[in-house]
Order: structure tokens, then C-alpha cells, then sequence
């Protein structure tokens, strides 16, 4: 369908009030893995595109995704369980 394009994601969550230095280096660690060729050809085998975005990156696409689907979600009384 022309137009139509929809996708699943995963990501990385750390809990509320997780210290800035170390939120950085799992940060860090985590976008290593993802860029790493091994892993690159492990998750391309199971069907997943590792991208590899930062914080502020994730937090924009998820901002973006909330806006998106929001409205799709409450016109469909969509809940979770």
C-alpha cells in the first residue's frame, strides 16, 4: 500500500533517576554492541536492522511514534492488559 509503512522496535531502558555518568557508558556499550559486525550479522539473521541510536535519538523516536500512533490507538479504544 502506498504511503503505509509501520515497524517494530526495540530499546533499551534504564530506571528513573539511573546516574548520567552511567546511563553514558551503558550508553556507549549498548551502541558498540549494535554497531558490532558479529552482532550486526547475528540480529540481520533473525530479521532485526540494529540502528543503534543514542538517548536523544530513541527519546525523539519515541516522541515521534507516541504522535503517530497515539490517535490510531484512542480512536480504537486500544488497552493494555
Amino acid at each position: 500500500m502506498p504511503g503505509f509503512e509501520v515497524s517494530a522496535w526495540l530499546a533499551l531502558v534504564g530506571p528513573r533517576g539511573l546516574s548520567g555518568p552511567l546511563a553514558s557508558r551503558l550508553e556507549a556499550m549498548v551502541i558498540d554492541a549494535a554497531r558490532d559486525p558479529a552482532v550486526t550479522a547475528r540480529l540481520n539473521g533473525l530479521g532485526a536492522e540494529p540502528l543503534g541510536k543514542g538517548a536523544a535519538e530513541m527519546a525523539a523516536m519515541i516522541r515521534e511514534e507516541s504522535a503517530r500512533w497515539g490517535p490510531v490507538v484512542h480512536a480504537l479504544g486500544v488497552t493494555a492488559e
